[in-house]
């Protein structure tokens, strides 16, 4: 079961690079790079706040190795392939939304094996140069197809997207619920409360960091808001693939721990949850009366 949601994790990577790809242009992309204001500001966001944030609580709350990697690891993955179809995110907005989550995939392709082993608690390690290897085998080039058989297909590409998204999530639910029936009994035991209230502190203050930084624009406030909160959960399971197939290569020469898979497929579970609710109570909020 636990190779089965390994398996279900990469199916989950893969093909929701190809969704991203196929869903945003071109332009799209590179829309977002002309308004030097939100670039910074998603910049300082995601690859600085965050972070910090999840280092903090990594160190602040004592959290065992394993489950302190798979929390750092979220923090440091940016862009939601899933961005550009949240709810709470107008319509005028959802193509800056999209080509938002593109260069932040993009971005912590490059920033994550250069960042990672200086975060990384305890005694994990990780070999930037394979990370960054892996990333591009199976996220850049990936989505970097998508992207060029995009160009003069949207009819095609339209009555494509709706299964390639149902592939995705289904993936995505197939590795949690192979991670659980694994973990069940010792799930409380292995993630501890001081796991779960991480978890939970993340979710809410990456939101938090993101809201406050969208500034006075209109709607750019959920735009960055999900845009933060929303991490790339694609980027964070590459790690834990890679290490897992390092161990059954040669098992000597590393060691291989599945709550780190565990931990990162629980944030993205709850973190879906909590961003369901807030995104609830905004909608309340911008509703008349």
């Amino acid at each position: 079961m636990l190779l089965a949601a390994n398996l279900g994790a990469m199916i989950f990577i893969i093909v929701s690079m190809v969704t991203l790809g196929l869903s945003t242009t071109v332009s799209q992309v590179l829309a977002p790079l002309k308004d030097k204001n939100l670039i910074s500001r998603a910049i300082l966001a995601n690859f600085i706040l965050v972070p910090v944030l999840a280092y903090l609580l990594v160190t602040g709350l004592h959290l065992p190795a394993g489950i302190a990697l798979g929390l750092i690891l979220v923090g440091m993955a940016a862009g939601s392939p899933f961005l550009a179809r949240v709810n709470q995110i107008p319509a005028d907005k959802r193509e800056l939304a999209g080509g938002l989550g593109v260069l932040l995939t993009i971005f912590s392709v490059f920033y994550i094996p250069i960042i990672a082993p200086f975060l990384i608690p305890g005694e994990s390690k990780i070999d930037p140069v394979l990370l960054f290897i892996t990333f591009v085998i199976i996220i850049i080039i990936p989505l970097f197809i998508a992207l060029s058989l995009r160009s003069g297909r949207e009819e095609k590409v339209a009555r494509v997207l709706p299964w390639l998204d149902r592939t995705s999530y289904g993936a995505f639910f197939a590795t949690f619920i192979g991670v659980i029936f694994v973990f069940f009994n010792q799930l409380t035991a292995i993630i501890g409360y001081g796991g779960l209230l991480a978890i939970i502190l993340f979710a809410l203050a990456a939101f938090g960091i993101g809201y406050l930084l969208g500034g006075y624009a209109p709607h750019m406030r959920e735009v960055l808001a999900f845009g933060t909160a929303q991490r790339g959960l694609s980027v964070a399971l590459v790690f834990p693939l890679l290490s897992l197939l390092a161990y059954e290569i040669n098992p000597g020469s590393s060691v291989y721990d599945p709550t780190v898979l565990l931990m990162i497929v629980s944030s993205g579970i709850a973190g879906l949850i909590i961003l369901m609710v807030l995104g609830k109570r905004l909608a309340k909020q911008g509703s008349p009366g």
